[in-house]
């Protein structure tokens, strides 16, 4: 997880790069560029790296929120296994209610 997220804010930096270089040489040139017309290329330029930038920033999320995700979903589920395994044992092997919930916290915190 933590590689793709590299590399997707790798790719959304040097987007950001692109269209900082493009506006930095547009700005230092500016009377050429006024006097070619070239104010409209230069802002299609820049909006296409600002397009490219956002892009990666989406897929960054979704890959931040998915793995976020996927880790809470399973320490969840240890959780409610824990809790439903518990259960069972107070019911079936009358263990007792305080053991059980010490036994619970000592693993699921012990496994982080």
């Amino acid at each position: 997880m933590f590689k793709l997220i590299g590399k997707l804010a790798s790719r959304k930096q040097t987007a950001y790069s692109l269209a900082a270089t493009i506006v930095e040489q547009t700005i230092g040139s500016i009377r050429t560029v006024a006097s070619y017309t070239g104010e409209q290329q230069a802002v299609s330029k820049y909006n296409k790296s600002l397009i490219r930038a956002y892009k990666s920033g989406v897929q960054e999320g979704l890959a931040a929120g998915l793995g976020v995700g996927t880790v809470l979903l399973i320490l969840s589920c240890g959780y409610a296994l824990a809790v439903w395994l518990g259960g069972k044992m107070i019911i079936e092997m009358e263990y007792k209610g305080g053991d059980v919930i010490i036994v619970i916290f000592g693993v699921l915190l012990g496994s982080m």
